[in-house]
């Protein structure tokens, strides 16, 4: 399962191209894993590796603090200017949350938001 930690720094993507605005945003670097807190039951270990071709294979597992819940694995290869969107469901009555990777030029940068439509899954 994986391990809570503080609340993150929420974060936005601008609307011009997608790049993460806020100043919370985090900055992985290559093979170092990064835990951030998703909602109130959530959270995910990410990290990432670089491609013989330049692309990033980015990995992102979420867990669940609620009993008997598997983790979920996704996988993207990203290229620069592309993103990786994770949504986790809310508790009843709360919204989803949602681990967003961007690749900016030769950096990936992750954050945690709530679901902007405040969709419940």
């Amino acid at each position: 399962m994986v391990r809570s930690t503080a609340l993150a720094s929420l974060l936005a993507l601008s609307a011009a191209g997608g790049v993460l605005a806020a100043p919370g945003a985090e900055e992985l670097m290559p093979g170092h894993a990064h835990v951030l807190r998703l909602g109130e039951v959530s959270s995910a270990v990410s990290y990432f590796t670089v491609d013989r071709d330049g692309s990033f294979r980015v990995v992102a597992t979420v867990g669940s603090d609620v009993e008997g819940a598997p983790p979920v694995r996704a996988v993207a290869t990203l290229l620069p200017g592309q993103s990786l969107v994770v949504s986790t469901p809310g508790l009843a009555g709360q919204p989803a949350a949602e681990l967003v990777l961007v690749r900016v030029g030769e950096t990936l940068r992750l954050g945690a938001q709530p679901n902007p439509a405040g969709a419940r899954y």
